[in-house]
């Protein structure tokens, strides 16, 4: 008989629990008759019973057995303990008391008492469902149902701003704080109530997680970007395939410079193209992420016919050539672009995330230009207190997709940017507004600002490293005091192995002269503030010059014509005055704004410039300084070295001077290293983009300028030659 351990059996259907135990009945039956008969065959001097008595002499332990044989022995004893032999044919009844003691074991060793049988136990080998792809009622398990238990938070009855009783700076009347603690006890206990709701969704989570590491089958993964189990696991997905693309465009970059300069190598010459993604879950479509973390080489196995005629010299590198083939190891090594990357050569497979090309482009535009991140002051207000008024700026943005709306004053922004001086040495820093003694509050003076601290925002967006630093995220989400506290907690090291993370240099690209670029900078900056006086003056001419030129249309010229009673009218005709208006804006423009605005940009940026290189100075200054201080330690080493001490201990001295040593020249090593990069960074890349970041201004300038005078002297020429038709 075939034993299974604790399997639940149905009562319906051909293989139930009493259809088993009828035909058990019966085969016990049918042994009885057949030992019956044997024993009437057996035994033939005693003629009593016939061959279909049901009681056998042979259960009473009379049955004699002819014969010497271990079963003829032993049969007799066997069939009188046996349960299959008793009067009634069947033991195994439920009205008959319990008679085994191993419980719920098998077919065989069951409970006599009645199976209680849970409506949600199917049965897979007796119904046609797949409990594995189906929302079936019966099945706990169903993707619906785990959605809901899982994902299914309740929303929140209650405002989080609102639940604890903050104080704030100002009086306020007793019972306007009574209702504040009413309202936040309110959101208190609203808050409980909901905790004690979400608990149970936060220990299905927390199972969730810990059971099922890598996701839940057509429920949720780290590759969703919707999801709600593994948000922390699809961030770091995400910055590591954003990290990918950033190493990715920057190999490209550096291939296209290293392919100018040196176009003889041959696998610089070649498109250089990752790898494609061949497989797709189809569950995440829409998802930017791909279905596995490896891929094989899909030609693993295929036999590669030896080339002939490989030139021994280009076996490594290869040779580009129009009349044969690469060798077959550097074409390899091109198409699958693992130079540099982590990839395991034996399996042929590679440990990073597998992106698709189409993705690539997308989010390098995204990374690069920050199409989805925005920053702008939407709105200035003046806020009144009790004993000083100040201005308030609103401003709105998204920042690596999260929206934020934030209030600002004018000295947070002079905070900012000292912070970034600070944290970032030697790079430019986008200018603000200077401050102002008096007059803060005019409405002039807050256009002027609110104009001026959008451009800085702006710019600050442009630069990656400052918009998605640390400094920005304090500067959103946290208090000024907190971005003061992370600026002085900066050490030398910190910042060293910031910049070294953070910008990668080409020795092959043109480095610019730092000191010549300081000299020149305060060569250029008096000649700069002269030409933005000389714009403002010239703004105020052309506004003069614009209302005395409508003057004269507009009701001298008309005013002149009644005098002289003239019948045929020119200036104070109705159509002559239409068309005056309608050329009227392009005749009064101010076209020196432009010019105004560009070379007030341009002197604060020239400003912002030498600021940056009068800190990169002082830190040569520094330099020196620790130098010579290390000089004069070493110096009074030698000293001590070569004197006798009458009192005191000479190894005490002596250690405590290799201590402040050591401690110094560990400080000069860091500011040399310190300064060797903000070298690299202001030679090769500040200085550079400063240029052409100016080229581009002034050609926008130039070219704004020139198309409005072309439309300045198209309108004055149109409107007076209709005023010689008129005549």
């Amino acid at each position: 008989m075939l034993f299974r351990q604790k399997e639940k059996v149905p009562d319906l259907g051909r293989d139930n629990f009493r259809d088993f135990m009828r035909r058990e009945g019966d085969s016990c039956l049918q042994t009885q008759m057949k030992l019956s008969t044997f024993v009437h065959k057996t035994v033939p001097n005693e003629l009593t019973q016939s061959q279909l008595s049901p009681l056998p002499q042979a259960l009473d332990g009379s049955l004699k057995m002819i014969g010497n044989t271990w079963d003829a022995k032993h049969l007799g004893t066997f069939l009188q303990k046996s349960q299959f032999a008793s009067v009634g044919g069947n033991t195994l009844k439920n009205t008959e008391p319990f008679q085994n003691s191993m419980k719920n074991q098998s077919f065989f060793f069951r409970s006599q008492q009645p199976r209680m049988i849970d409506d949600h136990v199917d049965y897979l080998h007796q119904q046609s469902i797949n409990h594995i792809i189906s929302d079936h009622p019966m099945m706990k398990s169903g993707t619906k149902y785990l959605q809901k238990k899982l994902l299914s938070v309740p929303d929140k009855p209650f405002d989080e701003s609102k639940l604890n009783y903050v104080t704030q700076v100002g009086l306020k009347k007793p019972k306007e704080q009574f209702q504040e603690m009413l309202i936040s006890k309110d959101n208190q206990q609203k808050f409980h109530q909901w905790r004690s709701e979400f608990q149970d969704v936060n220990r299905a989570y927390k199972k969730a997680k810990q059971c099922f590491k890598s996701g839940l089958y057509a429920l949720d993964s780290p590759l969703n970007d919707n999801t709600e189990l593994y948000k922390e696991e699809n961030a770091k997905l995400r910055e590591q395939e954003q990290q990918s693309v950033r190493s990715s465009l920057q190999r490209y970059k550096s291939l296209e410079r290293f392919n100018a300069s040196n176009p003889s190598i041959e696998f610089n010459n070649v498109a250089h193209q990752p790898f494609n993604s061949k497989q797709s879950d189809p569950l995440l479509v829409k998802s930017n992420f791909p279905s596995q973390n490896f891929e094989f080489h899909d030609q693993w196995m295929k036999r590669k016919v030896i080339e002939q005629q490989i030139d021994t010299k280009n076996r490594i590198f290869g040779e580009t050539s129009q009349n044969k083939a690469n060798p077959q190891r550097s074409v390899f090594l091109r198409e699958q672009e693992v130079r540099g990357r982590n990839y395991n050569p034996v399996n042929l497979t590679r440990s990073v995330i597998e992106i698709f090309w189409s993705s690539l482009q997308k989010l390098n535009q995204n990374i690069l230009t920050n199409k989805e991140d925005y920053i702008k002051i939407i709105d200035a207000q003046v806020m009144e207190e009790s004993l000083i008024n100040y201005t308030q700026y609103q401003i709105k943005g998204v920042r690596k997709g999260e929206e934020f709306l934030i209030n600002k004053r004018y000295n947070d922004f002079v905070i900012l940017k000292e912070v970034f001086n600070r944290t970032w040495p030697g790079c430019f820093i986008p200018p603000i507004p200077q401050k102002k003694s008096l007059g803060n509050l005019d409405s002039n003076v807050i256009t002027y600002r609110s104009k001026y601290l959008s451009y800085f925002l702006k710019k600050i967006l442009k630069i990656p490293y400052l918009w998605l630093g640390e400094e920005m995220s304090i500067f959103i989400k946290g208090t000024i005091e907190q971005l003061q506290e992370m600026a002085k907690n900066k050490t030398l090291q910190q910042i060293i192995s910031k910049y070294e993370e953070t910008f990668t240099f080409n020795d092959n690209q043109q480095v610019y002269d730092i000191d010549q670029f300081y000299s020149s900078t305060c060569h250029i900056i008096p000649m700069i503030e002269n030409f933005s006086t000389m714009a403002k003056n010239l703004m105020k001419e052309k506004e003069t010059q614009n209302l005395g030129f409508v003057m004269f249309v507009e009701h001298f010229l008309p005013q002149f014509e009644k005098l002289q009673q003239q019948n045929h009218t020119v200036f104070s005709n109705q159509d002559t005055q239409e068309q005056f208006q309608l050329s009227k804006k392009c005749c009064t423009k101010n076209e020196y704004n432009k010019v105004y605005e560009y070379t007030k940009i341009v002197e604060r940026e020239l400003i912002a410039c030498k600021d940056a290189l009068i800190q990169r100075n002082t830190i040569v200054q520094k330099v020196k300084d620790e130098d010579e201080k290390l000089y004069k330690l070493n110096i009074q080493l030698q000293e001590l070295h070569s004197k006798t001490l009458l009192f005191g201990k000479k190894e005490e001295k002596v250690a405590a001077i290799q201590n402040q040593i050591q401690q110094q020249q560990l400080s000069v090593e860091q500011l040399k290293s310190l300064l060797f990069l903000i070298n690299k960074l202001i030679s090769q890349q500040e200085i550079p983009n400063f240029y052409r970041n100016t080229k581009e201004k002034y050609s926008r300038l130039i070219k704004v300028f020139s198309d409005f005078q072309i439309k300045y002297h198209q309108a004055q020429a149109e409107f007076w030659e209709k005023i010689q038709l008129k005549i």
